[in-house]
């Protein structure tokens, strides 16, 4: 079944289910309309005629008057009609032969007294009768009501549970296969080309994993040994460029040296850049390898339990020089002892280092950078905050992708644009979170959380 029927099926059942409870209310609050109406409609009516009469009967003297008997002959005519309960048509009988002796001129009058209390006899009796039929039906009604109550309390019950199983659960039949397939877009994103879907039956999302799987049975039989070779092309390269560029540095070491030779204003001046140059090439082409490392599946991670003022320890010393020669103050902020981390101390200091260095590449002469190390729910934040010139807000996404890198000014050299990235595979191996904070014209701050140790 396709999902645009299912979506229909289940909102075609919501439908009727509303439709249901809504019949079942309407049918019970028909049925204690129609409780109401018996006691109000017939006794409350009968109850007003033998008032009527009553009132005719103490306002009169006997013998009654042309218009009395006019007027209890028209009230009992009605209440003739109008008899509903059992007893009641042998009162209303017995009521009417009394008014006839009543109005009789051939009886005498103490017959006619005695005609009229026979009369108020028999009026009360019906009063009792409708009296006690209000009370009985009222029962019924309050029976009924109570009786639809119930049921509907019921309707209402099974209805509130279908909806919120409905509610609960539907959201999942669309959301949970998109689950899935983020999680399988993201494997291949990782280059696990061995990702696969299975969804059972026919609708949209069963084709769409067929054709996933399809798409990653070509990546695996493709793109996987391209990617490969470039993979190990670039631990080639890196690898063998390490080497020159080292032998490169030792030279100009030599050549800064006094007891080699003087140099120079201008030679010293050009030894310094070709110094910054090699540095530079031989850091890109230790990134190289590291993503290597990390793309090969290679990465090698050595877990101790660390304290986290350690690692911390370790950055700074990393950089003191870089921070000196820039007359930058290095500020660790911390709240107090904390619990150590299960992680790889050189490869999280090395994250550290990235983030520093950074920090001090972008910030101004005789300012500060500050290290941060908090702990919090979950885990140890580690951080760096520098008060540069911060990131615009459509770059900070794509900081830690590969090669990325932020447009420079021209006043700071650009990187290989793989350190974040690195970073964000050393710090996700070791089951870490990383992330960064900017606002342009207040700063940066670069951030990663790892959890404490068991």
């Amino acid at each position: 079944m396709k999902i645009k029927a299912k979506i229909r099926l289940g909102f075609g059942f919501l439908f009727v289910l509303v439709l249901l409870f809504g019949s079942i209310s309407l049918y019970y609050m028909n049925e204690i309309s129609e409780s109401a109406k018996l006691i109000l409609k017939d006794n409350y009516e009968t109850l007003s005629y033998t008032r009527d009469m009553r009132s005719i009967l103490d306002q009169h003297d006997l013998p009654l008057d042309k218009e009395a008997i006019v007027g209890f002959s028209r009230i009992l005519k009605l209440e003739q009609k109008n008899i509903t309960e059992k007893g009641e048509n042998q009162a209303v009988a017995a009521l009417g032969a009394g008014f006839r002796v009543m109005n009789s001129p051939a009886v005498p009058l103490e017959q006619q007294k005695a005609a009229m209390a026979g009369l108020r006899k028999q009026l009360m009796r019906i009063d009792r009768l409708n009296m006690d039929a209000i009370v009985r039906k009222n029962k019924t009604a309050q029976q009924a009501v109570e009786k639809a109550i119930l049921y509907l309390i019921t309707a209402a019950s099974f209805c509130f549970l279908v909806l919120f199983s409905f509610m609960v659960n539907f959201p999942g039949f669309v959301a949970n296969p998109l689950k899935e397939f983020s999680e399988a877009i993201k494997a291949i994103g990782r280059k696990n080309y061995k990702q696969r879907l299975h969804f059972e039956g026919s609708d949209e999302f069963a084709e769409l994993a067929q054709s996933f799987n399809e798409m990653a049975a070509v990546l695996n039989t493709e793109f996987k040994q391209r990617d490969e070779a470039k993979t190990n092309f670039i631990a080639t390269v890196s690898h063998e460029l390490k080497t020159p560029i080292s032998a490169i540095k030792m030279s100009l070491k030599l050549l800064d040296d006094e007891r080699v030779g003087p140099l120079n204003p201008e030679q010293k001046e050009l030894v310094d850049h070709i110094k910054d140059d090699c540095s530079r090439l031989l850091k890109i082409t230790s990134e190289l390898l590291d993503l290597a490392q990390v793309e090969t599946g290679n990465l090698q991670l050595s877990f101790v339990k660390a304290h986290p003022e350690e690692i911390v320890d370790y950055a700074l010393n990393a950089v003191q020089f870089q921070a000196e020669q820039k007359n930058i103050e290095l500020e660790l902020i911390s709240n107090g002892i904390l619990p150590p981390v299960n992680a790889d101390v050189e490869k999280t200091a090395w994250v550290l280092i990235n983030f520093l260095s950074n920090a001090l590449r972008y910030s101004a002469p005789q300012s500060k950078v500050q290290i941060g190390l908090v702990q919090k729910e979950g885990g140890i934040e580690f951080s760096v905050r520098d008060y540069g010139k911060g990131i615009d807000e459509q770059y900070q996404e794509r900081l830690f992708d590969r090669y990325f890198q932020v447009p420079a000014d021209g006043n700071n050299k650009s990187g290989s644009g793989l350190g974040l990235a690195i970073s964000k595979d050393f710090i996700e191996a070791e089951q870490g979170t990383i992330w960064v904070e900017s606002e342009l014209g207040k700063g940066s701050r670069f951030c990663f959380m790892l959890p404490v140790a068991d």
